[in-house]
């Protein structure tokens, strides 16, 4: 396994190469830009390389000023979008200058696959499934590097329904997500209760009844309803929701 880059193992050259970006998005000098920008993009692709999580094939960065308010999106057609104005404050706060890798990441952990033509479908509806799952594994991967700093609040709800998942079925939650990271975006949902099976039997525990997987997608698709992407996550209560899968 290929080791973990220079921005994840040297805090030092991690604050170099944020404050480079943040100059170049500033000062909105399209060659600084473009250098910054493969700067950071090639860590966090050779991250996710070192972590066996490689990202797919990637058309085009853009940055620029998208003002919707968020930081990135990725799109169907292999664009990866970020909000220049939106990074700048980011890297603006002094205390979490490490987000905007998190979120670096997470737009790159969406491009593993391309979408599937489920994806618009099941954005608008349960997209906790995707989100909650991308999130979770850029936490994981930033994480794994030397002294990085980031926020636990954006899809905490979400990450903390997968946090609970595991503990009420009795798996390790990194294992999880990297069976779940096997599907296509737009697929998650679809796999979801055979993933979970196949990660509970894997740890020893016999197999979900019929009933048992029915109540596992309808709680599933309760508690990563795209309506719930802003609610406090309570683990505890969320592990016992979890666990009605079993009554």
């Amino acid at each position: 396994m290929p080791a973990l880059p220079l921005l994840w193992r040297a805090p030092l050259a991690r604050a170099r190469a944020l404050t480079g970006l943040r100059a170049a998005l500033v000062s909105g000098d399209p060659a600084a830009l473009t250098a910054a920008v493969e700067v950071i993009d090639g860590a966090v692709s050779a991250a996710l390389r070192a972590l066996a999580l490689p990202r797919g094939v990637i058309a085009r960065i853009e940055v620029a000023d998208f003002g919707r308010g968020w930081a990135g999106r990725k799109l169907a057609d292999c664009h990866l979008l970020f909000d220049r104005s939106v990074l700048a404050r980011r890297l603006d706060a002094a205390r979490y200058p490490d987000d905007t890798l998190r979120t670096w990441t997470h737009e790159s952990l969406h491009a593993r696959q391309s979408f599937t033509g489920e994806y618009a479908r099941f954005a608008a509806t349960t997209s906790g499934y995707e989100e909650g799952l991308a999130e979770a594994l850029a936490r994981l991967v930033l994480r794994a590097g030397n002294d990085m700093h980031i926020r636990d609040e954006s899809y905490a709800y979400f990450t903390g329904a997968y946090r609970a998942l595991a503990v009420a079925v009795g798996v390790e939650e990194e294992a999880l997500l990297r069976n779940l990271w096997r599907a296509a975006p737009g697929d998650v949902r679809a796999v979801f209760v055979d993933t979970v099976d196949d990660s509970r039997r894997a740890a020893g525990s016999p197999p979900f009844t019929t009933a048992e997987r029915g109540r596992l997608q309808a709680i599933g698709d309760t508690l990563f309803a795209t309506n719930r992407a802003a609610l406090a996550s309570d683990v505890r209560m969320l592990i016992q929701t979890w666990r009605v899968v079993f009554r």
